[in-house]
């Protein structure tokens, strides 16, 4: 509901599953169509948003090839999958070019000296404030004070726990995702890495654009655990 404040981001929320399922049948068995379709529909349908979910489709990448995926593979593998993982990227771009390209000529004129961005260390908020972000009613605001919107239903946080508790998920699993919820959670609270995510600027209002991967995990892991339960 919250992320439906600025509807022409939504489609950033639509597309997520989409590609990380494409990521991972082309892991699972080398289908690439699933992949390179929804991310750049995704890049034609809103550049910045897709700019975001790229960075996340590269750790997600890494995250499902050593953590996540039941297919062994050898070492020869893993740089082969990498390598057509690469060009299927760049196939993306290319479809997408009719987009990005004139995008980026535009903001050469002037949208990248908008702002001076100060990438001096510093971090956004407590990490004990976090908590009560995944609990209802707890809309902050969206201007700049404003913490990150990740609640993405009770059931999830329920099963967060059992998640890790539960002894048929393997630990290289539970693992990988605590990575990912680490890598999320950290460039949130470190400022410049979150600057990053933003296309290198500090966004105007509505902070922690790139909210809703967070959630997207959590809600990841909510299905695991409910695929394993009892």
């Amino acid at each position: 509901v919250i992320q439906l404040i600025d509807p022409m981001w939504i489609d950033g929320v639509v597309f997520l599953p989409l590609i990380a399922l494409g990521i991972e049948y082309f892991i699972d068995d080398g289908r690439k169509l699933n992949y390179i379709i929804p991310l750049a529909m995704m890049f034609i349908a809103n550049f910045y948003i897709g700019y975001m979910i790229a960075i996340f489709v590269a750790v997600y990448y890494f995250f499902y090839l050593f953590f996540a995926t039941d297919v062994k593979f050898k070492t020869y593998d893993y740089v082969k999958k990498t390598l057509l993982f690469g060009i299927s990227t760049v196939v993306v771009l290319m479809m997408s070019a009719i987009i990005i390209l004139p995008i980026y000529n535009a903001l050469k004129l002037g949208k990248f000296d908008f702002t001076d961005p100060d990438y001096k260390f510093q971090t956004q908020f407590s990490p004990i404030e976090l908590i009560p972000t995944l609990l209802p009613n707890q809309y902050y605001s969206v201007n700049m004070q404003g913490k990150p919107e990740i609640y993405c239903g009770v059931i999830s946080i329920v099963l967060l726990p059992l998640f890790y508790m539960n002894k048929k998920i393997d630990f290289n699993k539970k693992l990988g995702y605590t990575l990912l919820i680490f890598v999320m959670v950290f460039s949130m609270y470190i400022k410049p890495i979150d600057m990053m995510w933003h296309g290198g600027q500090v966004p105007n209002w509505l902070p922690y654009r790139y909210s809703f991967i967070l959630s997207f995990v959590i809600v990841s892991i909510a299905a695991t655990t409910f695929k394993n339960l009892e």
